[in-house]
């Protein structure tokens, strides 16, 4: 959620986008004494971009971007993704002995996946 309180501002004095990268903005502009304001966020991967909605309640304005659903193997997928990467950070780090390291991590990573995706398969087959 994302609040903005600007004072003497109406609700036909801001414009709201979302592109197609996921970069949200909002614009104010109020023509007497030509006050401007620029904002740009750039939402997550997992933000849904077709359902940011807002409101505006006297000055101030509440965007709300819900996330995505997740499907229980895009989840166990990104898990295993963000394992892996952080023990090629961890191998690296640690130089030579990282090898040993990254391969342990790694027969874990694959243990843990495998693991999770037996539970899915038997929750949504049960």
């Amino acid at each position: 959620m994302c609040v903005i309180d600007d004072e003497g501002f109406k609700k036909e004095d801001f414009k709201v986008q979302v592109d197609s990268g996921g970069r949200l903005t909002v614009r104010g502009e109020r023509p007497a004494g030509y006050v401007r304001f620029h904002k740009a966020f750039q939402l997550p991967q997992t933000a849904n971009l077709e359902g940011v909605a807002g409101r505006f309640d006297g000055t101030v304005l509440s965007l709300t971007v819900p996330k995505q659903p997740v499907s229980g193997t895009d989840m166990v997928m990104a898990r295993l993704i963000e394992a892996e990467e952080e023990c090629a950070a961890r191998a690296e780090a640690l130089g030579g002995r990282g090898q040993m390291f990254a391969a342990a991590a790694a027969v874990a990573g694959f243990a843990l996946g495998a693991f999770l995706a037996h539970r899915l398969f038997s929750a949504t087959n049960s």
